[in-house]
C-alpha cells in the first residue's frame, strides 16, 4: 500500500494521498476515498471540499463487470487486492488500485484520476489476461454510487422529437423510493439522449457522465 503522511503525488492542489485504511484523490474542490472495509475495497467519502458535504451513502465498491458471464464486483472478496500506485497524469494526479480475479486469470486495474481546479474525479479500469484461457467480459460498468435522493436531471439527444422536448433540452423529474429511471442509446451516444446526468439535492448538485460514442 501507500505510506506516508504527506500526498504520494502532488500537481497543484490535486493530491493522491495514503489514509491509514486506504487512499484519497481530490483537490481543493473534491475528495474521493476508497478503503478496505473486512475483505473488500469500498468507497468512504464522496466529499465536495467547498461546503464539507459529503455525497455517499453506501460503503460498497464502486464498479463491476460480467466475466464469462458471471456477475463481479471489483473490490469485494472475489478480486484480490494486489497493490496501489500514483503518478502524475495530463497535468493532474492518478491512482492505480490493481486486483486480480483468481478464477479468470485476470488482472483489473481500476484507475482514478483528478486534475487541478476541477471538482471531478475521472474513473476507467483495464483488464489484461494473465494466463492462456478465453476471457469473456460484459455489461462493463465504469461506476456505481449511492448518494441522496434528489431531482434528477438529463439532456435529450440530437433525434430527440418536438414533442418530446426536442434536441439538447435538459429535463427534470423526481424519483419515487425504489423507483428506477434508465438513460442509453442503442446507436450513437448523442442520438437519445446525452450520457450525463446531475441529481440536485436542495442547492447542491452531484453529476456524472460517461465519454462514449457508441451504444451505451
Amino acid at each position: 500500500m501507500l505510506r506516508g503522511q504527506q500526498p504520494a503525488q502532488q500537481v497543484d492542489d490535486a493530491f493522491v494521498s495514503e489514509t491509514g485504511a486506504g487512499w484519497a484523490i481530490g483537490n481543493d474542490l473534491i475528495r474521493y476515498e476508497i478503503g478496505s472495509a473486512g475483505r473488500s475495497i469500498t468507497v468512504r467519502g464522496i466529499e465536495s471540499r467547498v461546503d464539507n458535504l459529503d455525497w455517499h451513502r453506501a460503503s460498497a465498491p464502486d464498479s463491476s463487470v460480467g466475466v464469462n458471464g458471471a456477475h463481479v464486483t471489483i473490490g469485494s472478496s472475489a478480486t484480490v487486492f494486489v497493490s496501489a500506485a500514483s503518478a502524475e497524469w495530463s497535468g493532474g494526479v492518478r491512482l492505480d488500485v490493481k486486483y486480480r480475479l483468481p478464477s479468470a486469470a485476470l488482472e483489473i486495474v481500476r484507475t482514478y484520476a483528478c486534475y487541478p481546479g476541477s471538482p471531478v474525479i475521472e474513473t476507467w479500469t483495464t483488464f489484461r489476461q494473465e494466463g492462456g484461457q478465453v476471457v469473456t467480459l460484459s455489461d462493463l460498468n465504469n461506476y456505481e454510487l449511492t448518494i441522496p435522493n434528489g431531482t434528477l436531471h438529463w439532456v435529450t439527444g440530437l433525434q430527440t422529437r418536438d414533442e418530446d422536448g426536442g434536441p439538447f433540452s435538459r429535463v427534470s423529474g423526481d424519483l419515487d423510493d425504489g423507483q428506477r429511471f434508465s438513460l442509453g442509446s442503442n446507436t450513437r451516444a448523442s442520438e437519445s439522449n446525452l450520457p450525463w446526468f446531475s441529481v440536485q439535492a436542495d442547492d447542491r448538485e452531484f453529476f456524472g457522465s460517461i465519454a462514449w460514442s457508441g451504444s451505451w
